[in-house]
């Protein structure tokens, strides 16, 4: 349908001569005339009034179908998320970013792209001319989400990101000034919605946020800082011992191997272990702990493909943290971290060896098998 139609069938509705409308409107009863036969069309300028005396959105008068137009932003975004899904982060980011071409005003698309585009920053997919220009534009996207969105879970993103790149910067007060528009942790949805609800409905939100308590904790014990001489804080035995920590810690949280999700962390930790007793000359820690590495690989390729997951433990009985956590992995993503780091020249020495054999052998297999389901 016309703009001309849409307005003359309007008028219509409301029982209105041209001439009563263009008084309304404050034009010539012969610019409506030459709007309903589809010989001019309005100036943008008079848009808004047309739409806010018909109650009318803009896409409904300018004749956009806004049903189809969602199912087609819909459909982008959910290809560029499954580029993502998959580790092709940068193959994601032109996904992400041919979308905003299509949808420019949609935040969400924003912060999905500024997301794999600092991801690819981080992997260094980029060059250092193109990862300049791809950061500022990152940083003009945020501040137009703060500037214009009123979607929290939205503008915090924006927020948290911009602190960093100001910081980066080194404009340390501007930094200071966005991390103080964040709210304090215990202020946060997470710690929040247990204290609003009850019964069964609290006893999940408190699982959860147990749950997220151990994903942040876990994360920080595996990483290293460096001080303001920009060396390593911690050496590599002690980065060691941050890894037994973590492993240690998966342990007091969950009994019997109920770890779930968190296979992929325990794999990460093992790995390092690996790496360090090999460079130190211990074959059989090494091994062990690759041994451990790949188990915890597979059980996550479980995790991912088998039933749906029900925790067992004291601390999460009854909860199914499959969800959103899981999609951000594919099954053999694990299995293939684990034989890029064996195929490291530190494990040259215990190549020979049948333990070392029967572990690639068996994550080998996995991938085969994955790839024929």
């Amino acid at each position: 349908m016309s703009i001309g139609t849409t307005i003359k069938t309007l008028r219509r509705g409301r029982d209105l001569t041209q001439e009563e409308l263009a008084e309304v409107l404050g034009v010539s009863a012969k610019a409506v005339s030459q709007w309903e036969n589809d010989r001019t069309a309005p100036d943008l300028s008079q848009i808004p009034a047309i739409c806010t005396y018909f109650d009318i959105s803009a896409d409904t008068l300018l004749g956009i179908d806004t049903a189809q137009r969602r199912k087609v932003r819909d459909e982008l975004f959910s290809a560029a998320q499954k580029l993502a899904q998959a580790g092709h982060h940068r193959e994601a980011a032109e996904a992400f970013s041919a979308a905003l071409a299509r949808f420019p005003d949609d935040f969400e698309i924003m912060n999905f792209l500024n997301y794999s585009v600092f991801v690819c920053i981080s992997q260094g997919l980029y060059s250092e001319e193109e990862a300049h220009e791809m950061r500022e534009a990152c940083i003009r996207r945020n501040e137009r989400t703060l500037a214009a969105c009123t979607d929290d879970n939205l503008r915090y993103p924006a927020i948290a990101s911009l602190a960093k790149c100001y910081a980066e910067d080194g404009d340390r007060a501007r930094a200071d000034a966005m991390i103080a528009r964040l709210p304090d942790m215990a202020d946060a949805r997470n710690f929040v919605m247990p204290t609003i609800l009850s019964g069964d409905e609290r006893i999940r939100a408190e699982q959860w946020l147990l749950f997220d308590v151990l994903h942040y904790i876990r994360r920080r014990m595996m990483w290293n800082f460096t001080d303001d001489s920009g060396a390593d804080f911690y050496s590599r035995g002690e980065m060691a011992e941050r890894m037994r920590k973590v492993l240690a810690l998966f342990d007091l949280f969950y009994e019997d191997g109920d770890i779930g999700f968190f296979h992929n962390d325990v794999q990460d930790a093992h790995l390092h272990l690996a790496v360090y007793e090999a460079e130190n000359g211990n074959t059989d820690a090494a091994l062990a702990d690759l041994r451990l590495a790949a188990e915890s690989a597979l059980a996550f390729t479980d995790y991912c493909l088998g039933e749906p997951y029900v925790h067992t433990s004291l601390l999460f009985r009854g909860l199914d943290n499959r969800g959103d956590q899981v999609s951000r992995n594919t099954p053999t993503t694990n299995v293939g971290e684990v034989l890029d780091v064996m195929a490291s020249p530190v494990f040259d020495g215990l190549r020979a060896q049948p333990a070392f054999r029967a572990i690639t052998e068996r994550l080998q297999m996995s991938v085969g098998e994955c790839q024929k389901t």
